[in-house]
């Protein structure tokens, strides 16, 4: 609530990336849609409006999201663009206009919307047993249980419309099962295999981890390419805040890096803790991945972990070749320890006559 209410958006993404109750109501009976939506913070509302929030529903004083966007005119307009792309993917599954979907989809449609009779787009297509709609729908995101439906209408609720739509499903519940345990193992022909019969290509593992964060682990640019010319999600956190780029950075898999660079992955991204990928990079004391992500024009003076720069990281870690290589790069060695002395310069001298 404090996050959507101050404009935090950086907040706000990493609480929904763990997983945090964005639908809950205060004292009042607001969300955190609504605070944001009322003090006009429309990157607050994006990140909000990507949960599938129900826009119908009313605070305590009876006034919905709507309401509370009259003194904004930009937040006006992003909620009507949000209720009319629902509309459009619900008429598109429901008609089986594949292109349509796949539009709305990637105009910002939230993928499990749902029409007045409870029905999402995916039981639509299911229930036609339209199967490129269904690929379509789950491998953006849509929840193929049929409990996350409020379906009331009777045809949902016959049982030979039911055994039809698990039927279609089976295949992508069983699709997502092997595409998480293939990239794990690093099966890049099971990872692929998979999205080809309708896996989520977001869906993350136990830790939150995608599979284009596997690719980046384990460092196959091949992967990475092939999964973001699928269109996966470049800067998907894990339960650690880590980014694909992170891991790439970690495990000094340059070209990995590299490839995600060019593809626009947020190379300032921080970790949970508070690193950037250049602190993951120090160190790891990878001096390869240091020097590109300098070409990439990432920050080598952010400060990190109890705030520290990644010089100071290295200092402290003893890693003298990524400190070095931080030096040559023009880092800034200028932050005073004890006695007046850098304090990175201090730990330098230590190291060197120990090594």
């Amino acid at each position: 609530m404090w996050a959507s209410m101050s404009g935090r958006a950086d907040v706000v993404a990493a609480l929904l990336a763990a997983h945090a109750e964005a639908k809950l109501k205060d004292s009042q009976g607001m969300t955190a849609l609504m605070w944001a939506t009322r003090h006009g913070h429309v990157d607050v509302m994006r990140l909000l409006l990507g949960d599938g929030p129900d826009l119908s529903i009313t605070d305590f004083g009876g006034h919905s999201v709507m309401h509370h966007a009259r003194q904004h005119k930009a937040a006006r307009k992003m909620l009507e663009r949000f209720e009319a792309l629902n509309r459009r993917l619900l008429h598109s599954a429901k008609s089986g206009d594949l292109n349509e979907a796949s539009m709305a989809l990637q105009a910002g449609a939230f993928v499990d919307t749902l029409d007045a009779d409870g029905a999402s787009p995916l039981l639509h297509a299911a229930s036609q047993r339209n199967l490129s709609m269904v690929r379509l729908l789950t491998r953006h995101g849509a929840d193929p249980s049929l409990e996350a439906s409020r379906a009331s209408s009777p045809w949902l609720r016959n049982a030979e419309y039911q055994t039809s739509i698990q039927e279609v499903l089976r295949d992508a519940v069983k699709a997502n099962k092997l595409l998480v345990s293939a990239a794990k193992e690093g099966w890049w022909k099971g990872v692929f295999q998979a999205i080809e019969h309708g896996a989520w290509l977001e869906i993350p593992d136990e830790s939150q981890k995608t599979p284009l964060g596997w690719a980046a682990s384990h460092g196959s640019v091949e992967a990475v390419r092939r999964l973001i010319q699928a269109r996966a999600s470049l800067n998907a956190r894990e339960q650690c805040g880590w980014t694909p780029i992170h891991w790439a950075a970690h495990r000094n898999w340059a070209q990995v890096a590299s490839v995600l660079h060019y593809h626009k992955a947020d190379v300032h991204a921080k970790a949970f803790s508070g690193d950037t990928i250049v602190h993951l990079a120090a160190k790891s004391n990878h001096c390869f991945s240091l020097v590109l992500l300098s070409c990439a024009s990432a920050s080598l003076d952010v400060k990190g972990f109890e705030g520290r720069t990644p010089l100071q990281a290295t200092a402290i870690g003893g890693k003298v070749a990524a400190m070095l290589c931080l030096l040559k790069l023009r880092a800034d060695a200028s932050v005073r320890g004890e006695g007046g002395k850098p304090k990175a310069s201090i730990r330098m001298i230590t190291t060197t006559i120990r090594v």
